[in-house]
């Protein structure tokens, strides 16, 4: 385990952030193969590939679950129970996506098609499981919220309300276009596959616009979070330079949703199309062209992500380091991993699903991450120290966290203690009121009393 840690603090990371740009360059490449000449190969080559890809990623998944069983294990003693039941949610997941996944091969490789309810039973588990994941650091963020009212953990309440909301379309709208596929799925030519690919009707059109808007207003509200947490950057860049770097995420979404610029302007406008239109493929290829403006989720995901990778560096302490990585993460694979309309396409072999078991790890990731941070700020009084002693703005939302943690859990000690004692002693008793009013209040008055202190002696 210190061998683990000590290997963290050193060269670790840079292992991980590697193992993270290419798991983000499979979702890119595997989502955008359908659309590439490489479609006009023949079915060997493309399974071949495919392999070589879930093999890969394969690789990738045990390398993350090794990081986080070690995460796990130095978690908390008071809540490894509760992380305990989380991680084995996660791990069963991902054994049982991989074993789906490679009976799904099988089956291409032995008969040239797969069967239908695999690639739903497959959808429905990681969508499920991701979706339960981030309930529970949505409850957790508005609690932490209600103690402590900061701008910050709101905007990622709601950036995570609508994300849940966006995963729960995508599989809405993922079951109503593959109920009009058989239930084999054969290999298609790729034209032919292109012209079945959408069905028409206000069902549809509706889940695809709410679909779509969801994900725009998560992102737009998690590019405000991270705005704010990046401002202090204004004074080494410059106001101008810093907030050209930042607008270019928002930017790049914007001319790659042609919705987006309907909502804005009220035309189809889409700047991909008149891009080839004008003959600019003599410059850069169309495939590299497509991919790039078919990007913007993986861009923005890196984006949110660097942030928390930053702070990660920061601080000298091992399990804020793991945490606030296991955070960074997350979020680069929970924006990078909703692209489903590869998934529609049916083809053989199935590309889209091998983003499927990186959303749960960002779901997963995102939180313990979050969790374990807010619990070890609270708990640990030496890195408590250290963040309120720094005067960096990123440490506001880490200061917040750890003080409403420390909040709930002192609710949670006063709920205990109530509980055991007699409760017509409370009612008689005149030297104390324990009311929970009363007891936050005293709780928030000490807290109070606390920042003075440190404000005096600074």
């Amino acid at each position: 385990m210190k061998l683990f840690i000590t290997n963290l603090s050193q060269s670790y990371s840079k292992y991980i952030f590697v193992l993270v740009l290419l798991s983000v360059g499979i979702i890119i490449f595997d989502s955008s193969f359908v659309r590439l000449d490489l479609m006009d190969l023949n079915l060997f080559s493309k399974l071949s590939l495919f392999v070589i890809l879930s093999i890969v990623s394969l690789c990738i998944n045990i390398s993350l679950i090794r990081f986080l069983y070690f995460n796990y294990k130095n978690s908390n003693k008071r809540y490894r129970k509760q992380l305990k039941i989380y991680f084995i949610a996660f791990l069963t997941n991902q054994i049982i996506y991989f074993i789906l996944l490679y009976i799904l091969l099988y089956q291409i490789i032995t008969l040239e098609h797969y069967q239908k309810t695999i690639l739903t039973i497959m959808l429905d588990l990681n969508f499920i499981i991701s979706l339960s994941f981030l309930i529970i650091i949505i409850f957790k963020l508005f609690n932490w919220f209600k103690h402590n009212k900061n701008k910050i953990i709101l905007l990622y309440a709601l950036s995570f309300s609508l994300f849940s909301i966006h995963i729960i379309t995508g599989l809405a709208y993922l079951h109503v276009e593959l109920a009009y596929k058989n239930e084999v799925i054969k290999p298609l030519p790729t034209r032919l596959l292109f012209m079945v690919i959408f069905s028409t009707n206000d069902q549809i059109t509706l889940l695809t616009d709410l679909f779509d808007l969801t994900f725009i207003s998560s992102f737009i509200l998690t590019w405000i979070a991270t705005s704010l947490l990046l401002k202090q950057y204004t004074k080494k860049l410059g106001r101008v330079i810093f907030w050209i770097l930042i607008c270019l995420p928002l930017i790049y979404l914007f001319f790659s949703y042609e919705l987006l610029i309907y909502y804005i302007t009220g035309q189809h406008i889409s700047i991909y199309s008149h891009l080839v239109e004008s003959n600019i493929n003599k410059f850069i290829p169309l495939d590299l062209l497509d991919i790039f403006f078919r990007s913007p989720k993986q861009i923005g995901g890196i984006f949110f992500g660097i942030i928390f990778w930053i702070i990660s560096t920061k601080i000298n302490d091992d399990k804020f380091k793991q945490n606030m990585l296991t955070t960074s993460i997350g979020i680069i694979f929970l924006y990078s991993s909703t692209g489903i309309y590869p998934i529609i396409l049916t083809a053989v072999p199935p590309h889209g699903i091998l983003m499927l078991p990186f959303l749960v790890l960002g779901t997963y990731m995102i939180t313990i991450g979050i969790f374990n941070t807010a619990i070890n700020i609270s708990t640990n009084i030496e890195l408590r120290k250290k963040i309120y002693n720094s005067i960096e703005k990123d440490f506001d939302l880490l200061k917040n966290l750890g003080v409403s943690q420390m909040e709930v859990e002192l609710e949670e000690q006063y709920k205990k203690i109530t509980n055991m004692v007699d409760k017509k002693e409370l009612e008689n008793s005149e030297d104390y009121d324990m009311s929970p009013k009363n007891v936050k209040g005293l709780i928030n008055d000490i807290l109070t009393e606390m920042n003075k202190r440190k404000l005096h002696s600074k």
